[in-house]
C-alpha cells in the first residue's frame, strides 16, 4: 500500500513539474517552429492585425541590459542583414552585457556598434542572424493604423502588441539628460498603449514596415506615445549594413 501511495505522489509531482514547465514556455511566447532564418519579412497584401503580428514577431527581440546599477529591460527590432538591431540608447546605456530574447525562445548576445543619445538611438549587432523588417519607404500619415511591439514591465511579457493610430507628426519635446535639457524633434505621436519596457520597440504599419522606434511616454496622460521616425536613422543604418564607416558630424572651434 505504501508503495502505491509513493508511486501516486511521484506521478503527481512529475505532472506538476511538467505543467509548470509548459506554463513557463507559454508565458515566454516560445515557438520553436517559427522560421528564424535571415530574410526580409514582407507583407504583400492587406492583412488583419492578428496576421500582421504573427508575421513580424520573429524580427522583434526583448533586451536585457546589465550595468553597474543592475539591469534594465527593453525592446529592439532587427532591420538589416547581418543581425543589425535598432533600439533606444537609454535602454543599453553603460551596459557591460547585452542579452537578446528571441521569438523562438533562444537567447543571443549582442554588441553595441553605434549610439546617439540626443536622438535616443542605438544600433546593436546580434551574435545570430535574424529575419528583419524594412524601414518605411514613404512618409506616414495622420490617422494611419499602427501596431506597437514591446516588452512591458518584464521579459515574461515580451512580444506584447498594442494598436493605435498616428495622432500627429513632427512633434518636438523637451527632454532632460545627463548633460542638461535638449529637444527631440520630428517625433511621431500615436495613441498605442506604451509601458516601461516598450522603449526601443518598433511602431509598425499595415505593410509590416517600421515607421518608427518608440522612445518615451508622458506618464500623466493616457494615449500619448512618441516614436522616432525611421527616416531619422535610415541612412545611418544603411552605412552599417553595407559595412561602411559612419562618423558623427560635429563643429569644432579654434581659438584665434
Amino acid at each position: 500500500m505504501k508503495k502505491i501511495v509513493l508511486v501516486m505522489i511521484l506521478t503527481m509531482v512529475s505532472c506538476s513539474m511538467l505543467f509548470i514547465s509548459c506554463k513557463k514556455e507559454n508565458d515566454l511566447n516560445i515557438d520553436q517552429r517559427v522560421d528564424m532564418s535571415e530574410r526580409l519579412i514582407a507583407v504583400e497584401n492587406s492583412t488583419s492585425s492578428e496576421e500582421l503580428a504573427k508575421i513580424v514577431s520573429p524580427a522583434v527581440v526583448g533586451i536585457r541590459s546589465y550595468n553597474q546599477l543592475g539591469e534594465s529591460v527593453g525592446t529592439g527590432v532587427c532591420v538589416g542583414k547581418g543581425g543589425y538591431i535598432i533600439t533606444n540608447a537609454h535602454v543599453v546605456i553603460d551596459s557591460n552585457n547585452l542579452e537578446l530574447y528571441l521569438f523562438n525562445g533562444n537567447v543571443a548576445n549582442a554588441t553595441e556598434v553605434f549610439r546617439d543619445e540626443s536622438l535616443d538611438i542605438s544600433i546593436l549587432n546580434c551574435s545570430e542572424t535574424l529575419p528583419y523588417l524594412a524601414l518605411v519607404s514613404e512618409n506616414c500619415a495622420v490617422g494611419e493604423d499602427v501596431l506597437a511591439v514591446g516588452t512591458p514591465m518584464s521579459l515574461l511579457l515580451k512580444h506584447s502588441y498594442t494598436k493605435g493610430i498616428i495622432s500627429a507628426l513632427n512633434r518636438t519635446l523637451r527632454v532632460s539628460g545627463d548633460n542638461g535639457d535638449y529637444y527631440m524633434q520630428n517625433l511621431i505621436q500615436h495613441d498605442a498603449s506604451l509601458n516601461p519596457g516598450n522603449s526601443g520597440g518598433p511602431l509598425i504599419n499595415s505593410k509590416g514596415e517600421v515607421v518608427g522606434i518608440n522612445t518615451l511616454k508622458i506618464q500623466s496622460a493616457e494615449g500619448l506615445g512618441f516614436a522616432i521616425p525611421s527616416m531619422s536613422f535610415k541612412s545611418l543604418l544603411n552605412n552599417y549594413v553595407k559595412d561602411e564607416e559612419y562618423k558623427t558630424p560635429y563643429i569644432s572651434f579654434k581659438e584665434s
